[in-house]
């Protein structure tokens, strides 16, 4: 099987450079990151409300994932999005 290589960090920023417009723009567009008290002032279920997103947004079933989170992670998931959106 052949080995994938990962591109670097510096490659990907520089083409993310070149389509924005310089670095400039680009780090304009970012947004700058959460300190320790604003993350732990997140809910838990806004946490698991954007995985739930990003793991509908992989097509996987939900009953596939709720298999692999485990019996003490299902109750978590009653009424949260990837219920609704899968």
């Amino acid at each position: 099987m052949k080995e994938s290589k990962l591109e670097s960090f510096q490659s990907i920023y520089r083409r993310a450079c070149e389509r924005k417009g310089g670095e400039r723009v680009l780090e304009a567009m970012l947004q700058a990151p959460l300190s320790k008290a604003q993350i732990e002032a997140i809910p838990d279920d806004r946490f698991f409300s954007g995985d739930d997103q990003k793991k509908c947004s992989s097509r996987a079933s939900c009953g596939e994932l709720l298999s692999k989170s485990g019996p003490t992670l299902k109750p978590y998931f009653s009424g949260s999005t990837l219920i609704k959106c899968c």
